[in-house]
């Protein structure tokens, strides 16, 4: 720590001609920034008719426990985004090489290889999109709208397969309505996605109390396969899911204020269960 503070000796030395400043019973030090975990404890030397009060001050550099999880974790968005982009274009690559190794273009073939580039394409673009949005969301614009309205948007994603939608609760909800859209598109696909019967059921509550306002979704699909690592990002245990869609209303539930909870039902299906405050309300 002498290093630190540039101080050759400490024994002797006061506080502030180390350069610490004390504010709160909290000593800082220009010297330790955010590379530095600092802790500083009080006590009172009340021995030999004393009565001082003294301060000890630590300091434990992380930097680089910090720059190991840093790359740690570029590292893992590096193979995720990978992996993706490999799954995307290798398909197209192969489709092409079939089309132009044929002397003449036939429309029906040829239109077939486009609308299927065309679709990998969006969906590759859709993963970057989602990707970008969990990492930078904007504040929520709290309001008050129509969960139905929502909800009849929203459920245009379930319209190739069959399903029902069981919609109880309360007719407004609490929120900013285009973030609380997204989550809800994702909730409805990653049911849509692990979807094992011939029709996929769910059941949406909607409700507010006092101090909190509550969503609850549920399915009748196989639940959740490890419920530790729901709402991890880039996790999935769906052959063709990205990991970000429930990581990503996760975020968006905790920019609210809120919480999100998966569980598995007693007999079949998952449970997902959105809290945010609305202390909002009162301060506008």
């Amino acid at each position: 720590m002498n290093i630190a503070v540039e101080a050759p000796m400490l024994v002797g030395s006061s506080a502030k001609e180390l350069g610490f400043v004390l504010k709160k019973n909290i000593l800082s030090h220009p010297k330790f920034n955010q590379e530095w975990q600092n802790q500083t404890i009080s006590y009172d030397d009340q021995s030999q008719d004393k009565n001082d009060k003294h301060w000890l001050f630590s300091a434990i550099n992380v930097s680089k426990a910090v720059n190991q999880s840093q790359s740690t974790t570029q590292q893992k968005i590096i193979r995720v985004l990978a992996h993706e982009i490999r799954n995307s274009l290798t398909p197209m690559q192969s489709m092409t090489d079939t089309l132009l190794s044929e002397e003449e273009f036939e429309q029906t073939q040829t239109r077939l290889v486009l609308s299927r580039i065309n679709e990998r394409s969006k969906r590759l673009l859709l993963f970057i999109s989602r990707y970008s949005e969990l990492s930078h969301l904007p504040p929520p614009k709290f309001e008050w709208f129509s969960f139905t309205d929502l909800i009849n948007d929203s459920r245009v994603i379930l319209n190739d397969i069959e399903h029902s939608i069981d919609y109880q609760g309360n007719e407004l909800c609490y929120g900013d309505m285009s973030q609380i859209s997204q989550v809800m598109v994702n909730v409805l696909k990653n049911a849509k996605e692990a979807s094992d019967k011939p029709e996929l059921d769910i059941r949406i509550q909607v409700y507010s109390n006092s101090t909190h306002q509550i969503i609850e979704v549920t399915d009748n699909g196989p639940g959740f396969g490890n419920l530790e690592n729901a709402l991890t990002p880039f996790y999935t245990t769906k052959a063709q899911g990205s990991g970000i869609g429930l990581s990503l209303c996760s975020e968006i539930i905790r920019n609210h204020g809120g919480t999100v909870k998966v569980s598995n039902q007693e007999y079949d299906g998952a449970s997902i269960t959105m809290t945010w405050p609305l202390n909002s309300l009162s301060t506008g």
